[in-house]
């Protein structure tokens, strides 16, 4: 286990109660705060698969408490990309009001598949430029 430290910037779960809706407890954060955390920073950097293995690597308790924070069982080499991560999260949290529009927000920020409408009627994305240079030719 890596040594514990802050790696969420100030505010981040004070953004993250206020678009999750919830009141802030006196102290730690509400627990469906590892929900989003896990979909949105370590899901969406390791898939599926790798937050089982973080999960596996840090195993909750009876009380589903954890010993550790998840990022303790990263690599260091992990650990740039994951607070680079942390901040453009923390950045598009700041600016929304709901759930929803952090859903969106992020999803226009870091596309995929699943996100885009084109995508889903099985078109592929022209890139302008390609498209110029090809008539072009």
């Amino acid at each position: 286990m890596r040594q514990w430290q802050r790696e969420y910037p100030d505010g981040f779960f004070v953004d993250l109660h206020r678009v999750l809706g919830l009141e802030r407890p006196a102290i730690g954060n509400h627990s469906n705060c590892s929900h989003f955390i896990n979909r949105y920073i370590y899901k969406f950097l390791f898939g599926e698969l790798g937050l089982t293995a973080i999960r596996d690597a840090n195993p909750a308790d009876e009380e589903h408490i954890r010993a550790h924070k998840h990022h303790q069982v990263l690599k260091e080499k992990h650990m740039p990309v994951l607070r680079q991560h942390i901040d453009k999260v923390a950045t598009i949290l700041s600016c929304a009001i709901s759930l929803r529009q952090f859903d969106d927000l992020f999803n226009r920020r870091f596309p995929s598949v699943n996100t885009q409408i084109g995508f889903m009627f099985g078109e592929m994305p022209v890139m302008a430029g390609r498209l110029i240079q090809e008539t072009r030719s």
